[in-house]
Formats: C-alpha cells, sequence, structure tokens
C-alpha cells in the first residue's frame, strides 16, 4: 500500500518510520514552495496587551518569531496566541509561548468562528500572521464584529510543478492525504481526479475536494500529518 502526502521528504520523517512498521510506502507529493517575504510588525500587536496573534501554519510561526527576534522586539505580556491545531501549538511553545487557543475542529474557518463566539470582544485586536493566499480571509466576519484586524502576510506560496512518475503509480488501493486546499487546487490543475483515495486535512480542504466534485474517503479533525494512519 502507499500513501501519497502533499508535502516534501523532510517533512515525513516520522510518519514515513511509523508506516514502515506497517509495510506502507509513503510517497512525497510537495506541490508548494514557501518563500519568505520582509514584513513590519504592526505597532497596535506590541503596545495593545488585549490582543491576539493568530497562526495557522507552522511556517507562519518560524517567521513571525524570526522576524520578532531580528527586530529585537517582544510580545507584550497580555497578547494571547491562537492556533490552528496541535502540531502549531507545538511550534508555539517551542519559542517559550503558551497557546491560548485551538479550535475544537480543525480549519482556519473554525478557528475565527470559535474565537468571536467564546473569546473576542468588540474593538479587541486580532494580529493574523499569514500567506499571501489563505484559504479563509477572515476580514469580514471580524469587521461585521467590530474587532480590530490586521493581517500580517509572512511568506508567499508557490505552486511547483511535479512530474507525473510518482501519481501514476499510484492505485484505486492507496491514498493521497491532501494537507490544504491549495494542494487539491494545484493536483486537480496539474492531474485531474486522483486515482487513489482522498484524505482531507481539516473541513477546509475536504471542501475544496467536495466544490471539484471530488468524493472524498475520509476527513482527518486532527491537523496533524502523523495522524493519517489511524484514519485509514
Amino acid at each position: 500500500m502507499r500513501i501519497a502526502v502533499t508535502r516534501d521528504e523532510q517533512n515525513l520523517v516520522q510518519l514515513k518510520q511509523r508506516a514502515a512498521l506497517s509495510d506502507i510506502d509513503i510517497v512525497p507529493l510537495p506541490f508548494l514552495r514557501t518563500e519568505p517575504l520582509d514584513f513590519e510588525l504592526p505597532k497596535e500587536v506590541l503596545l495593545d496587551q488585549s490582543s491576539w496573534l493568530v497562526f495557522t501554519s507552522s511556517q507562519a510561526v518560524r517567521l513571525f518569531f524570526e522576524r520578532l527576534r531580528k527586530n529585537s522586539a517582544t510580545l507584550p505580556y497580555g497578547v494571547k496566541i491562537a492556533v490552528v491545531g496541535s502540531k502549531t501549538a507545538a511550534l508555539v511553545c517551542e519559542q517559550g509561548k503558551t497557546v491560548d487557543m485551538i479550535p475544537t475542529t480543525a480549519g482556519s474557518k473554525g478557528l475565527f468562528e470559535e474565537l468571536l463566539k467564546d473569546h473576542i470582544q468588540a474593538h479587541d485586536t486580532i494580529v493574523y500572521a499569514r500567506a499571501d493566499r489563505v484559504s479563509f480571509d477572515p476580514e469580514l466576519l471580524l469587521s461585521n464584529a467590530n474587532v480590530k484586524y490586521y493581517p500580517l502576510i509572512c511568506y508567499r506560496t508557490i505552486v511547483e510543478r511535479l512530474d507525473s512518475e510518482e501519481t501514476e503509480k499510484l492505485t484505486p488501493s492507496d491514498f493521497i492525504l491532501f494537507t490544504s486546499p491549495s494542494t487539491v487546487r494545484a493536483y486537480s490543475d496539474q492531474f485531474g481526479l486522483p486515482i487513489a483515495k482522498p484524505i482531507a486535512l481539516g473541513r477546509s480542504t475536504a471542501e475544496q475536494m467536495s466544490q471539484l466534485g471530488w468524493e472524498l474517503f475520509n476527513e482527518m479533525k486532527t491537523a496533524n500529518v502523523n495522524l493519517v494512519l489511524e484514519n485509514l
């Protein structure tokens, strides 16, 4: 059995080790490459102790804190941090910070909706460290709730064209784990409908599959690639 994953090989080391114990091959399909961008930290998040800092990707966590150190800046004690899932939370903790909120369901839309419902009040501040393109832009949602919103563009995502050699080896008995809506679109643009059974990492990825008319095999509720074996 093969499981293709839309990540590069260096991000699949732990999964490959686990899969090997069950004689499962892990096939990297790195559709996306990230390019860091320079950005200015908004004074509001550095001064406003009632603000929230939101991360929905590990890249944003890494690049944000690298920039913070480069500028010799620190976050105010009262700033709270919300993340999309456990893996992103672990990276924030590695920076010596505490995670104050993880949504009950995977996906950026659910994260912002849950923030508004249970944690945010009108006139509070949200800074969203993100890519140039995101599957869900919270600007309208937050504007309607009178929340001050500052998008912080840390990197851009570049779609790579892949050789069809690996995808042609996949059969209807195999699986493909799609890790974001953009990887679903990239696969569709390059190869059309997948032959292997598609698994979605999170609600927004599953919704993108549905929009393309794909038949979803499973939706992973926890945003952790290493748990895909438990979802077969």
